[in-house]
């Protein structure tokens, strides 16, 4: 028998009147970000590709696609030297002058147009990596990338003296007053030929943006035509008011086959213009090819 004392504490123990607890089931560990991103990586790839391309859409809406397009026919087309890294180019009694680039390799030429040819070519020191070229009265003018030294020369490419500026330098023109110098920013810099000084700096609008990356120049009746890097086409700016004014597509120059390749740019670069036939001669940094073109400029 069990004494009944026994009995009270096994019912008080274990009372058969309330229902067990239930045991919680264990909560599965929150992801985190990690794994978020892991496992929905496609969907913040179409997020970022919808963000850059409205952007893009937006920026070309807002300035280029705002800015009329001019014409142009090809008019003859000459050969280049395919090792000239063109960086100016200025054409001055029936020869181009040409300034090229490339660390080691760079060099001021005047070339003979219909066989590319140089009929005299000097190299520049190694230091010097040659840039924007321009002609002020009988003297041509010649900027370096980063060293922060010009050349002036007679039109025979003898050295007449040097000149300092700050900064880096692009490219050149002259419009009968002032050089203008490019240096790869939004801004373009109006010196005194005489003394090389900053007279006045005007940042280039396209649109309702800024414009950089201005590579060479060429001033023309009362509009400067300027090349950007790395994209194949003209941009004329109002030299008054900063404002690119029209754009020149200039693609398909070359074909495929044609076209550089390697580790050096190959983008459109150097523009020359002949007042007497009025056509530009157009080319880029290691091109086999020179394009001489008519621009059917818009009022």
């Amino acid at each position: 028998l069990i004494p009944d004392s026994e009995v009270c504490m096994k019912r008080t123990s274990f009372p058969t009147d309330v229902a067990p607890t239930p045991t919680s089931r264990p909560r599965a560990g929150s992801p985190n970000w990690r794994q978020v991103m892991a496992e929905r990586w496609h969907l913040w790839l179409t997020f970022v590709l919808i963000a850059v391309g409205g952007t893009i859409v937006y920026s070309w809406g807002m300035g280029a696609g705002m800015v009329p397009e001019w014409e142009y026919e090809i008019v003859a087309v000459h050969p280049h030297d395919p090792a000239a890294f063109t960086q100016g180019l200025h054409f001055h009694q029936g020869h181009l002058y040409e300034s090229t680039g490339l660390e080691g390799k760079s060099a001021i030429r005047k070339v003979d147009i219909a066989s590319g040819k140089p009929a005299i070519d000097i190299p520049l020191d190694s230091r010097h990596f040659g840039e924007g070229l321009t002609m002020v009265g009988d003297q041509l003018f010649q900027l370096t990338w980063k060293s922060g030294v010009g050349f002036v020369y007679n039109a025979d490419l003898q050295l007449v003296r040097r000149f300092d500026y700050s900064g880096e330098g692009w490219g050149l023109t002259y419009d009968g007053t002032h050089l203008i110098m490019s240096d790869g920013g939004t801004e373009l810099a109006f010196l005194d030929p005489e003394t090389t000084q900053v007279v006045r700096r005007l940042p280039v609008v396209l649109g309702s943006f800024k414009l950089d990356r201005i590579n060479e120049m060429e001033y023309v009746d009362g509009l400067i035509y300027a090349n950007r890097w790395q994209q194949d086409a003209i941009f004329v700016i109002h030299p008054e008011t900063g404002r690119v004014v029209a754009r020149i597509p200039l693609l398909n120059l070359l074909t495929p086959a044609e076209r550089p390749r390697g580790s050096d740019d190959g983008s459109l670069n150097g523009i020359a213009y002949n007042p007497e036939t009025k056509t530009f001669f157009v080319t880029g940094k290691k091109w086999p090819k020179m394009f001489e073109i008519r621009v059917k400029r818009k009022s």
